[in-house]
Order: structure tokens, then sequence, then C-alpha cells
């Protein structure tokens, strides 16, 4: 791993407090003495927790409970019945305050050693006996996320509240139903601002009018109220919030009060009035899992005060919608809210004028920076993170999904840090960025160390497609192909040459049929005019291919320099477009052409693609990794070399300049998935090899 700063324009999707890095924390006692445990001071006690319903029959129990003789019996029952992991009856049920405890601090503990977040062991020590005084005592508590999850999971959810973000598209918007619903299965609530959905009062793109945001939060609230927090009985926090300027928000104001008359209507039918009863009135409305919110701007409270108008504007051209008096609108908040407690009041203004960072931008969640050159793994393949500013892009995650990210811009200039790994995979990114370690979890790049391990992740594929048979053409041509160009008077003349060994003709020749069925596809629309057909010529030992149709050569172009010699060949960024099948059958294409199969029996087998372009290979490598094949990049394979005897074509050798050689190989359990997601094309004897190969030797 290199850490070299060097001064780069960078971009970011948003910007995080970089923290500093210290040697190690000193942790001084308060309540607890060294050598002794802080449960020895404690008086433990054996309980039963019982909870009964309205009915008065038991809808909890669990016996045999230790908890210290202090706590109330409230204390016992919420323990047992919200926090307490394994299902009842069974060994693995937890009994005791003293396992719940030490599950919770025992697993902080165990993060901080490994992190060294304390100076010495005595310092650990301390903190984990003063945290264990603290919870046993009752003097703090932790929130539900960390006692449901931390010790049980082994990424665990641990934070209360995550706000999310919406946009104004399909899956974007059914996308944050899921996020919610799996934020809600590990016990945190969420807050979502659903004003990036165009109204009720604006148009679909296919016709029709759209359904608001509403409509949409009906299914939310659903599935809020169904998705039990943490797998418990509590059920799971939610917060909805619209901009006081959104089309709807004369119908979000009182969207709740509506649904509780008809609660109203239905207890005076006779149905059950209290909260949490399967089939009562309340489990028949909507809007009961949530708390609205209306989010105001000074500019409206202004309004309020002086007895103003208040306009609405369309979410998709920003253009006035309806007007109306502000003090009206503040009246129905206030009756709505005097009805059923909802919609709240946020405060748009005050909350960014408190910023902490006024001078980054509107608060919102944090990311540090990479330079603009980096290629970031979306939903729709590889992307240069400096094409996607501006834009609202999915970003994969961590977990492999992705999400939705809102704000991408350019910050200038910063140090920055040229982070490699073993393997070769290489990305220049800013000192405070933090990358995911599988011994530490997230670490700023500044802290790595070397060995550490860097978890890695592959990105979607575009949706532009090429025939299978042309996306190897393009392939082929990366590996043995160059563009030539002949003028003559007033004209230039483009050709693309292919070239392979003898005994890869058939290779070419399919390369051919697709390249003639191109031509006579665009002489039937009148593209072109009467061109010849192409054929494969073979010499000696090896064959060769030629084209100069312009379309088709427009097409190579536009994917692949070719033009500016071995050492610069090279993927244009409009690869990272192609599909799933387009981008198997290019790479496919470069290794029939220049990729080997080497097998040294029981010393190693691999692929092995060899090239004096080390950006090819490092573009290569990382379209692999879409497809979950790992590879290894072997730089400067000739030592510094720059002379070479080589075969002069007269039967002997001569001395000719050579340029450094660079190797990507694919090994192990890779080379497996290789063979199935990308190959050799069928009709070169590489195929075959492979397939052999891998039949002989396994890889663990």
């Amino acid at each position: 791993m290199s850490t070299h700063p060097v001064e780069k324009p960078s971009a970011e999707t948003r910007t995080r407090t970089r923290p500093e890095k210290r040697a190690g924390l000193t942790y001084r006692r308060h309540f607890t003495k060294a050598g002794r445990h802080p449960y020895d001071e404690v008086t433990w006690a054996s309980r039963s927790a019982v909870i009964h319903g309205e009915d008065g029959q038991p809808v909890f129990e669990q016996h045999d409970i230790e908890v210290p003789s202090t706590w109330s019996q409230t204390a016992t029952n919420i323990v047992a019945s919200k926090y307490f992991r394994g299902q009842l009856g069974k060994p693995e049920r937890e009994k005791s305050v003293r396992g719940l405890i030490s599950r919770v601090v025992d697993t902080i503990r165990d993060w901080a050693g490994a992190q060294s977040y304390f100076a010495t062991a005595e310092d650990l020590q301390a903190f984990s006996d003063e945290l264990t005084h603290l919870l046993v005592e009752q003097k703090a508590a932790f929130n539900s996320p960390v006692w449901f999850n931390v010790g049980i999971e082994k990424r665990p959810q641990a934070s209360a509240c995550f706000i999310n973000s919406v946009q104004d598209e399909m899956e974007s918007i059914l996308g944050l139903a899921r996020t919610e619903g799996m934020l809600f299965k590990y016990g945190s609530g969420t807050g979502s601002n659903l004003s990036s959905i165009r109204s009720s009062r604006e148009p679909l793109a296919g016709g029709g009018t759209a359904s608001g945001p509403v409509s949409f939060m009906r299914g939310y609230d659903a599935f809020a109220g169904v998705i039990k927090s943490g797998g418990k009985t509590r059920r799971a926090a939610k917060m909805v919030i619209l901009d006081a300027d959104h089309p709807d928000i004369v119908d979000f104001i009182h969207c709740k009060a509506d649904e509780e008359r008809k609660a109203w209507a239905l207890i005076e039918a006779g149905y059950d009035g209290s909260f949490n009863v399967k089939g009562g009135a309340y489990d028949s409305v909507f809007f009961q899992n949530a708390n609205h919110s209306v989010r105001v701007t000074d500019e409206f409270m202004k309004a309020v005060a002086e007895d103003g108008e208040w306009q609405t504007k369309y979410v998709l051209s920003g253009e006035g919608c309806e007007s109306y008096r502000a003090r009206d609108m503040m009246k129905q908040m206030a009756e709505a809210a005097w009805q059923c407690g909802d919609p709240g009041i946020q405060f748009d203004t005050t909350v960014n004028d408190w910023h902490t960072c006024p001078n980054t931008a509107r608060i919102n969640a944090s990311n540090p920076c990479v330079t603009g050159d980096t290629l970031v793994a979306t939903a729709e393949g590889w992307r240069r993170i400096d094409s996607l500013v501006g834009r609202n892009t999915r970003v994969i995650g961590l977990d492999g999904q992705p999400h939705m990210v809102t704000r991408i811009f350019p910050t200038g200039r910063k140090p920055v840090f040229r982070l490699r790994t073993k393997a070769g995979y290489e990305v220049r990114i800013t000192g405070d960025h933090k990358v995911w370690t599988t011994d530490r979890g997230d670490v700023a790049v500044s802290d790595l160390q070397i060995g550490e391990k860097i978890q890695l992740q592959g990105a979607g594929f575009g949706r532009r497609a090429l025939g299978e048979r042309l996306a190897l053409a393009v392939g082929v041509a990366v590996g043995d192909g160059c563009l030539t160009r002949s003028h003559t008077t007033g004209h230039t003349q483009e050709i693309v040459t292919l070239t392979m060994a003898a005994e890869e003709a058939p290779v070419l020749d399919r390369i051919a049929g697709v390249l003639n069925e191109e031509k006579a596809l665009r002489r039937a629309v009148g593209a072109v005019g009467n061109p010849s057909p192409v054929h494969v010529s073979r010499r000696g030992t090896g064959s060769r291919l030629s084209f100069s149709s312009q379309p088709v050569v427009e097409l190579f172009k536009e994917l692949a320099v070719l033009d500016e010699g071995s050492h610069r060949k090279r993927f244009t960024p409009a690869v990272f477009e192609l599909d799933k099948p387009s981008s198997a059958h290019l790479l496919r294409g470069l290794f029939t052409s220049d990729g080997t199969v080497a097998n040294y029996s029981d010393k190693s087998q691999y692929v092995s693609l060899d090239s004096s372009s080390l950006e090819l290979l490092s573009q290569v490598q990382i379209l692999l990794l879409g497809f979950g094949i790992k590879s290894k990049l072997y730089t400067d394979r000739r030592g510094g070399q720059t002379e070479s005897a080589l075969p002069d074509g007269q039967g002997g050798t001569a001395v000719y300049p050579v340029r450094e050689m660079h190797s990507l190989r694919v090994s192990r359990t890779s080379r497996f998935v290789f063979e199935r997601e990308i190959g050799f094309d069928p009709a070169s004897a590489k195929a075959a090899t492979l397939r052999e190969m891998n039949e002989e030797f396994g890889a663990y």
C-alpha cells in the first residue's frame, strides 16, 4: 500500500469530519476498583417476569430470571420481554441481566481492543468495568438496537434513528420500503422527507396523473405496522416529513386526522378502541405507525406572522402551483394536531442556521472525497465520479445493494493518498475517507496499516447491449488489433485489422460473419451502398481480418483506443455502460486473443492476460470484479529491461527495444468463476485447455 500524499482535484458524495489519530486513550476509574468485578458489588435475585393484557391474561411469561435486587419489577419485565434474545422455552434463551450486559459490554470491549483504542490493557479493563457498573446500576442505558443486536449480529445495527432519502422514481420509492423494513427489523426508527416525490397534481411521463406522496405513505405505514421492531412486540418508530411548499401539503396535513375520525366511527360501531389490538378500530385505519411533520421555513413563518400568502410549487418544474393564506394553513395544522397529535413542525431555516459546518452544504449525511477520475460502483455499472456531479445515482454499498446518493459535488483540491492493495487494485482517495477492513471495520485511509485486508465490491452493469459476436470482436481488437489510416486525395480511410494465430482463424471467421451481417443490414436500410464482404486471410502461422466500414469502425472507436500503440491500448469509459452479456463477450474476446492458460502441475494454475498497457489491465481487473472474479496484477515483469533478442523474421535473432510487460492473473477459485462467466471462445483451443485444467485441479 502506497501512501504518498499529492494534490489532486477531488469530488465527493458528502463531507465527513476526519477524526484525529491518537496513540490510545487513558481511562480513569470512578466507580469501580481494579481486580474486583462490578457484578461482585451487586446483590442478585431470582424473579419471574409476567405481563398481563387488558383482559387479565398473561401475554408474556419468563421465570427464574436473574436480576439485581434493586431493580423494579417494571424494569425486570421490560428487560425480559424486550431485550433477552432467544426463543422462549429454549436453552439458548437469555435469562440473566448479568449475561445481557456482559454480551453487550464484552463485544464493545473486544472491538476497542482489536482497534487499540485504549493506551494499555489496564485502561481497556477500566473502561469495561466502568461501563458494566453504569449499566447494572441503571445510571445509564443504551438504546434498544444495542440490546437487540450487539453481541448477536456480526455487524450489528446499533443506531436508533436513520434518515433515508427517496427520489421521484418508482424504483427508489419501492426501495425505500425495503430499506425501512430492514431497519425496522433490527430495532431502529426511520425518518423520510417525501418532498422529492411529484404531487398528485402533476403528470406522469407515460400519461396520467401521479399518485403523490400521501398515497405511497399508506404502503410505508402498513410495513411499519407489521414489522415488529427488533423482532419484539414494540412496533417500528417512523417519521414522515413534507415541505410546506409541496403541492400536496394540505392533503398531508389532514390525512392522519381524517383517519382518526374513521377510527372514532368504528369505535362507535362496536370495534375495540384500544391501540395495538388486532382487528380493532386503530388497526383498521392508516397512518397510525408514523409521526407526521411539516417542514417550514422562516419565510413561511413570516407569512403567518404578517398574514401573507403562501405559494406551493410543482416538484417537477418548480413553478407556482396554488396560493394559500399562510395563517389558514397554520390553523389547519393546529386543528389536525389537536385531533390526532399530528402533524408536528420542523423548522428548516433554524436547523441550518445552527449548522455547525455551514460552509460545507445543507445538513446531510456525510462521506469523504475521492479524485474525479475514480470509478464508482453503481447499479448501472462503473462510472467516473466526476461524470456523476450534479446527478442522483444508485451506488453499490458494502452490502452489495444499490443505495440512492442524492448529492455528488466537486470540492476543489485536497491532499490525496494512493491506496493500492497487494492484488493491484488501486484508488486515489483523501486521507479521512474510510474504507471497510475485515478486522477493524471502517478505518480512515490515513490510519490503515500495511497488511490489513480490505473488502472489495463490484459494480452492477449498464444497459447498453451489443451482439455477442460484435462484443467479442471489440475484445479481440483490443488484444490483437489496431486502427490505421490511409490517406488519398481529399479522403482518409480508417481500417481496423485483427490478427490472431492460424489455429484461431475460426474465431475471426465468426467475427467476419457478424461484420458482413452488419453490412447487409445497413445496405438493406440504405445506410451504405454495396460494400464488399470481408474475409479472413490465412498466411503461414497467422490469420488476419481487416475492415473499413465506417459505422462499424466508429463503434470500435467508441469503445476502445486502438491507434496509440500497444502500450496505450485501453477501453474508453463507454465500455462501463455495457450490460452483463456484452461485457462478458468483450472480455472473452480479449482473453481469447491475448490470454493464456498456465498449468504448472502441482505448483500453480491460472489464467493470465499479459500486456504492456498497465491501464488496460487495471480496467480489466475492475470489469472482472463485477462478475465476482478476483485477479492479481503483477507489474514490471521484465524488471526494467529495455532491449530483448527477438526473431528477426529471417531465421535468426536481433536486438529490439521492448517495453515493460505486466500480467493480470486469475487463480484459485476465481478461475472456476472465470470459466463459467467469461471463458474463451469455443473455437479457440484455450477453452478446452481451461476446462481440462479446472477438471483436474481443484482449489481451496
